[in-house]
């Protein structure tokens, strides 16, 4: 499953930065949590600061994750973390 790293840590003497997008099998997430947050549904703010997007996200055919909504559409490295 693909999750972005909340908080820095080491794996395989590489370190994880915040804010990178790893891929982490699915019996590992629950020991992780605090580290990472499992990427399902777009993040983006919208115009309205309370409101986030919420649809979920997709792969493209180059590897990269976006917003699967044709009204919204950004990229998950661009939206904020929550």
């Amino acid at each position: 499953m693909k999750c972005r790293v909340l908080k820095s840590f080491k794996n395989k003497g590489e370190i994880q930065k915040i804010r990178r997008i790893i891929e982490v099998p699915e019996d590992m997430i629950i020991n992780m949590t605090g580290y990472i947050q499992s990427l399902e549904f777009c993040q983006a703010r919208k115009v309205k600061p309370d409101r986030i997007c919420g649809a979920p996200l997709r792969e493209g055919i180059n590897g990269f994750l976006s917003c699967s909504s044709p009204l919204c559409q950004v990229p998950v490295k661009d939206q904020f973390l929550t």
